[in-house]
């Protein structure tokens, strides 16, 4: 887009008055006129890199093209060692800067009262500053610290607030505001960083904290007590998932008459329903001899058959109230399939695979998470179990599965309390109760074997922090799941909204995997600022530190997860993966926003890139090309081609150049691009 003239001379104004502020040598001439100029070969560099910038554009108003011109041979006699002042027919710059051009000073006697105030209040100011430096035998002060600028920005403030008449005074503010601006980039701002890693990880150690304190609290909702009656009899069973031929061999069962009252507790696979008999025992029933079992709905598209095992004559939309008559069991091709017989509406009977319908009375019964597993060892759950009674067990490992009282033997089965035992994993195990809920001793059920993490350093005392109280929080969960219909309709159009529905979905198993193993880089942000931002230590040291606490919030991360989760090759390689990235991208930081010299944060300014070279390396391989069939009497012969691959990798090599704001230094970065591409010949 091409800039009007007049926003050309604007945008030329800006530069010329930047190149002019980073100048902080202040010249008087004998006319008591001042102008600034150059106070090192720094500022002379950067002041003609935006002179350079100005010489592009397109300048049409007269006295931005003298600016420019008085601000090029100053620069030039600087460069050549002259003094600007004496040796060159020089136009005030501050008059082509659009400002009246200073008059001499007045005697102090006619200076007014605001204006000796306003003055006093700017030598206080050039006092104040610490950074102190001599040039041709006269010391010059700057700010040394963000707290001295903005102490200094507010006495300015102060100053400017005053009715100022002098043009010394008025002159003095625009220098040490100068000052003020070129060296604001030199001191960073780290209070917010700090105070926003701060948020983040005292937010993350708060809330695991306060999970591993919180108990389990059911979940409490209305329900039709006659249809959690039984119309059968049945049985309650202190493990579920008792399949009917072994039900005779099932020794910890309770035989329920017809007509029992139950009251709900929660379900599994919208088979299994824990209830509470009214003796208060605690177990599973099989969710076919209840009275609700009948009610239905159907599930989108519910497919209706004539007979069990034919092909379907018709569907009926999602939502339809029906009443179950009976139900048949008919072995296929992929197992046993449930048919439920229903009246329709029209009064026609019909068969319903028992998936295309759903029993209503289990809507509003939430799940017990399967997934919920507790892992401790044997000698802590012995100190936390053994002589407490059953509410202060179930407040710290989560409700009982089961609580039933059979043949003079009470015990409460803990399905998701895994105890391991010299490194021996024992599953489904029980704890022995007394008369008073008391527990008096602890009953193993499956064992497992090692797992490989098991032999890790400090995994087993990870473990006994018992740690997994963290998963009591999930102990329940509601049966529905969250859908947006609307995305599920996006997905449902075509195939390519059917691409792009799951390519979100992998992005986003992706971006929580990722978010949640850096999760201990976040917690620690506040312990790596303390090395990176204070200026004692060396870049190398930096990062060598910084990357090794990395690691080792990682590593323990990673114990939690085992011993949380039971989860170890997802966890190893998110770990890997995730760590790594995070301590190279942690690495290049430092190196491309701390400077070398003075070890200040954040205070490099790009100055550029330059190209290197390029390294290439061909790689050559084989693929196999199927170029035809042959069918013969006997088998189908496939003919294949070999056929050479050319994989060309190139890295280009650049180097960045970087220079700090604070104490000038500059240093270069290696970057290096590399890209891939493979030809098939």
């Amino acid at each position: 887009m091409t800039l009007e003239p007049d926003k050309i001379n604007q945008k030329a104004q800006v530069l010329l008055d930047k190149a002019y502020n980073l100048m902080s040598n202040i010249n008087t001439l004998e006319d008591g006129e001042t102008f600034r100029s150059p106070a090192n070969d720094k500022e002379v560099e950067r002041a003609r890199n935006i002179l350079d910038e100005v010489s592009e554009l397109n300048i049409t108003a007269v006295v931005l093209m003298t600016y420019y011109d008085d601000m090029d041979e100053l620069l030039e006699n600087f460069e050549d060692g002259i003094d600007a002042g004496e040796e060159v027919d020089y136009t005030p710059i501050n008059e082509l800067r659009g400002e009246p051009a200073p008059i001499p000073e007045e005697p102090k006697t006619m200076l007014t009262q605001n204006d000796q105030k306003a003055r006093d209040i700017l030598e206080e100011i050039y006092g104040s500053w610490s950074e102190i430096s001599v040039q041709n035998g006269q010391e010059y002060r700057t700010p040394n610290s963000r707290s001295e600028i903005r102490k200094s920005r507010k006495l300015i403030d102060k100053a400017k607030s005053l009715k100022i008449r002098d043009q010394d005074v008025k002159d003095r503010i625009l220098e040490l505001e100068g000052v003020l601006d070129s060296m604001g980039g030199a001191f960073p701002n780290y209070t917010w960083r700090i105070v926003i890693s701060l948020i983040f990880s005292l937010g993350i150690l708060g809330q695991f904290f306060y999970s591993l304190r919180s108990n389990v609290v059911t979940p409490n909702f209305e329900y039709n007590q006659e249809w959690f009656t039984t119309e059968k009899s049945g049985y309650l069973f202190a493990k579920p998932f008792v399949y009917q031929k072994k039900i005779a061999n099932e020794k910890r069962k309770v035989k329920l008459k017809i007509g029992s009252e139950l009251i709900p507790i929660a379900q599994i696979n919208r088979r299994w329903v824990q209830v509470k008999t009214e003796k208060g025992q605690i177990g599973f029933v099989d969710y076919r001899i209840l009275k609700g079992v009948h009610v239905v709905k159907t599930k989108k598209d519910a497919q209706v058959y004539k007979k069990i095992g034919g092909t379907p004559s018709d569907t009926i939309s999602e939502g339809i109230q029906l009443i179950v008559l009976g139900r048949k069991t008919k072995k296929e091709q992929y197992g046993e399939q449930e048919y439920l017989k229903v009246k329709l509406e029209d009064g026609n009977i019909a068969w319903f695979k028992d998936y295309h319908l759903r029993t209503i009375m289990l809507d509003s019964i939430p799940e017990i998470s399967m997934s919920n597993d507790f892992y401790t060892n044997k000698d802590v759950i012995d100190k936390n179990v053994l002589g407490k009674s059953l509410s202060e067990i179930e407040n710290r490992y989560g409700p009982a599965f089961s609580h039933m009282q059979i043949n003079n033997e009470n015990l409460a089965y803990f399905r998701n309390v895994i105890i391991v035992e010299n490194d021996t994993h024992h599953y489904h195990n029980s704890i022995v109760l007394n008369d008073s809920n008391i527990a008096t001793g602890i009953l193993y059920g499956g064992k497992g074997t090692t797992r490989m993490y098991d032999i890790l350093p400090l995994a087993n005392s990870v473990r006994g922090l018992e740690l997994s109280r963290v998963n009591n929080m999930s102990f329940y969960r509601g049966n529905k799941l969250m859908e947006f219909e609307w995305w599920t309709n996006f997905k449902n159009k075509n195939w390519f909204t059917w691409l792009v529905y799951w390519g979100v979905r992998i992005f986003m198993i992706f971006a929580v995997i990722f978010l949640m193993f850096a999760i201990p880089r976040i917690v620690i942000n506040p312990i790596l600022q303390f090395f990176t931002f204070t200026r004692y230590l060396n870049n190398g040291l930096v990062v060598m530190i910084d990357s090794l606490i990395i690691i080792i919030a990682s590593y323990f991360y990673l114990l939690y997860t085992f011993v949380v989760f039971d989860q170890w090759v997802l966890a190893v390689i998110a770990t890997f993966v995730v760590t790594g990235i995070l301590v190279q991208r942690h690495a290049s930081n430092i190196w491309y926003n701390r400077c070398p010299n003075c070890f200040t944060m954040y205070s490099a300014i790009d100055e550029g890139t330059t190209y290197t070279g390029r390294d290439t390396n061909v790689t050559w391989g084989t693929w196999t090309k199927n170029v035809g069939m042959t069918e013969t009497e006997y088998a189908k012969i496939y003919h294949t081609q070999t056929r050479s691959t050319k994989t060309t990798n190139t890295v280009d090599h650049y180097l960045d150049h970087r220079m700090c704001a604070r104490c000038y230094y500059e240093w270069d970065v290696n970057r290096d691009e590399e890209e891939e591409g493979t030809s098939y010949l």
